[in-house]
C-alpha cells in the first residue's frame, strides 16, 4: 500500500486512496489544521477523484532499524513512548486502529523518544484490537534484553491475557519503569493513592542514596518512612588520614582481607630461569597473585623482542604515528609462537571471502587513527556500524571508539539483499556518503566492491569496500 520515494533530499511514504468518499473528514481536518506531534506530516492532493497521500518520514530512525538487543531501561522507554499515542488518540478525535503498524513506517526519535506514526484517514483501512495487540506481541518477542531476558516473557504473558487492551498495558509499563529506572513518558500515569506505602528494594536504595542515609538507623531524620529490613554491615578499610578506602572495601568483600604491608620476599627462594623461546613450546607462567592476573599487577614471563611487541591502538588525532607492518613476525602458516592467527588481509574479492562478512579498507582518516580494516559480520543478514557511547557501552554491531563524536552511536547499516549488499544511513547526525554522494536517511542504496563509504560529511572518513 505504501511506497517509499525520494523527492529532493527527503523521503516520503506514498499511497493512493481511490475513492474520496471513504475519507474520514474529521481526521482529515485534524491532520491538516492541528497535527499531533505523534503523527508524521502529510500532504493530500485530489487528482480526478483519487487522493494522493504523501507522508514525510522526516528525521529519526525507522523502527525496523533499531537494534534487537537493548537494556531493560531502554526497552521500557521505547515501548512506553510507542503506546503513549494510543492513549491520547481519542483526545484528538482520532482512532488508533487507523495507525499503520508497519515497523518500516514508524519513526523513532533520538534516545527512543518522539515516536511518530502514519495515520491513514480511510474508513476502509482499519485494524482490530487483536491486530494491534499482535503487533506489540511480535515486537516484544523479537527484543533481547541484555540485563533481564526473563522480563520479555513476563510482559508477553501479560499481553496474552484476556480482556486486555493496548492502553491498559501502559499502566503496567509505567509501574515497571518507575520500579527500575524512573522512566517516564510525556504524561506519565499517576500512581493510585490506594497503593501500599511499602517501598520496593530498588526505591529504598535510591532514597538512601539521595538522602545520604548510610546505615544510621535513623531514617526519620530525613523524613523517610521506616525501613524494616535490617541494615547490611559492610566492612570498611581505612585509607590515609582516616578516610574510607572504597576500593579496599570492595576488594575485601570480593576476595577477603588485603594485607596493608607487602609480603617479605623469601631470600632462600631460588631464582627461576627465564623461559626462552625456541623449538620447545612456550609455557606461560601466570602472574603473581590472583589480583595481579586481573589488574595487570603481575609481569609477563615471555621474553618478547621489540619487534614482537604488539602495537597498542590509540584513538583520537595521532601525531606522527606510523605502523610498519613489515615488523610483524609471521611464521610459517601465518601463526605467532602462541598460536595466534596473524593472517594479513590485503585485498579480498567477494568470490574469495565469506559472503557472510564484508571487509572495509581505510583510505582516508583525516589525521585520526582509525582501524585499517573493518570486518562487518552479516551472518544475521544485517549489521549496524556506529560507536561506543560515553559509558563504553556498545550501541551497534561494529563500534568505533567513543572519542569519535562525529560518528553517531548507530550511524549506518549494511544489509544483504539476495546477492547484493545495501547500505542505509539510519538517521545519523553527520550523514553518510557513498562515492561522494550524501545518502538520504532511512533509504537503502546498493553498494558493491570498489565503492567508497564516507562517514560524516564534514570529517569525511573514507573506507573502500573490498
Amino acid at each position: 500500500m505504501l511506497n517509499d520515494v525520494v523527492i529532493g533530499s527527503k523521503t516520503y511514504a506514498k499511497m493512493t486512496i481511490e475513492d474520496a468518499s471513504t475519507l474520514d473528514d474529521i481526521a482529515v481536518k485534524v491532520i491538516k489544521q492541528d497535527l499531533p506531534d505523534f503523527l508524521l506530516p502529510v500532504k493530500m492532493v485530489n487528482i480526478d477523484g483519487e487522493i494522493e497521500v504523501k507522508y514525510e518520514m522526516g528525521e529519526g530512525t525507522r523502527l525496523e532499524y533499531l537494534p534487537e538487543s537493548m537494556t531493560k531501561r531502554e526497552f521500557l522507554i521505547l515501548l512506553e513512548n510507542m503506546i503513549y499515542p494510543f492513549k491520547v488518540c481519542n483526545d484528538w478525535l482520532l482512532d488508533y486502529h487507523n495507525f499503520c503498524l508497519d515497523k518500516k513506517h514508524i519513526i523513532v526519535g533520538k534516545d527512543y523518544s518522539n515516536i511518530r506514526y502514519i495515520y491513514i484517514p480511510d474508513s476502509e483501512f482499519t485494524q482490530s484490537e487483536e491486530d494491534v495487540l499482535n503487533f506489540f506481541r511480535d515486537f516484544v518477542l523479537n527484543i533481547n534484553l541484555s540485563d533481564d531476558p526473563v522480563y520479555v516473557m513476563n510482559l508477553y504473558r501479560h499481553l496474552k491475557e484476556k480482556n486486555i487492551s493496548v492502553v491498559s498495558v501502559l499502566d503496567y509499563l509505567t509501574h515497571e519503569a518507575r520500579e527500575n529506572s524512573n522512566v517516564s513518558v510525556k504524561q506519565p500515569v499517576e500512581p493510585k493513592r490506594e497503593e501500599s506505602k511499602k517501598t520496593s528494594p530498588i526505591n529504598i536504595n535510591k532514597e538512601i542514596v539521595n538522602n545520604k542515609i548510610w546505615n544510621t538507623g535513623k531514617p526519620e531524620e530525613n523524613n523517610q518512612a521506616e525501613v524494616k529490613s535490617a541494615p547490611v554491615d559492610t566492612p570498611v578499610v581505612k585509607g590515609e588520614f582516616g578516610k574510607e578506602d572504597v576500593k579496599g572495601s570492595l576488594i575485601n568483600n570480593l576476595f577477603g582481607e588485603v594485607d596493608d604491608e607487602p609480603k617479605k620476599k623469601d631470600k632462600n627462594k631460588k631464582k627461576e630461569k627465564p623461559i626462552k623461546v625456541g623449538k620447545e613450546p612456550v609455557k606461560d607462567k601466570p602472574a603473581k597473585g590472583f589480583l595481579g592476573g586481573i589488574l595487570g599487577g603481575g609481569k609477563s614471563n615471555v621474553d618478547v623482542t621489540p619487534s614482537q611487541k604488539p602495537v597498542q591502538e590509540t584513538f583520537g588525532r595521532s601525531r606522527s604515528f606510523q605502523v610498519d607492518e613489515t615488523e610483524i613476525p609471521v611464521k610459517a602458516g601465518n601463526e605467532y609462537a602462541d598460536g595466534y592467527d596473524a593472517t594479513v588481509i590485503d585485498y579480498i574479492t567477494p568470490s574469495e571471502s565469506d559472503t557472510r562478512k564484508l571487509t572495509l579498507q581505510l583510505e582516508e582518516d583525516r589525521g585520526y587513527h582509525f582501524p585499517k580494516y573493518v570486518e562487518i559480520d552479516l551472518s544475521r543478514g544485517h549489521a549496524t556500524v556506529g560507536r561506543y557511547d560515553k559509558a563504553g557501552n556498545a550501541q551497534a554491531d561494529y563500534n568505533f571508539d567513543a572519542s569519535f563524536s562525529f560518528i553517531s552511536r548507530r550511524h549506518f547499516r549494511i544489509e544483504k539483499n539476495g546477492g547484493e549488499y545495501m547500505i542505509v544511513d539510519v538517521g545519523s547526525g553527520n550523514g553518510t556518503m557513498l562515492n561522494g554522494e550524501l545518502l538520504v536517511a532511512n533509504m537503502p542504496y546498493t553498494v558493491k566492491q570498489g565503492d567508497r563509504i564516507t562517514i560524516s560529511k564534514n570529517q569525511k572518513i573514507t573506507y573502500k569496500v573490498c
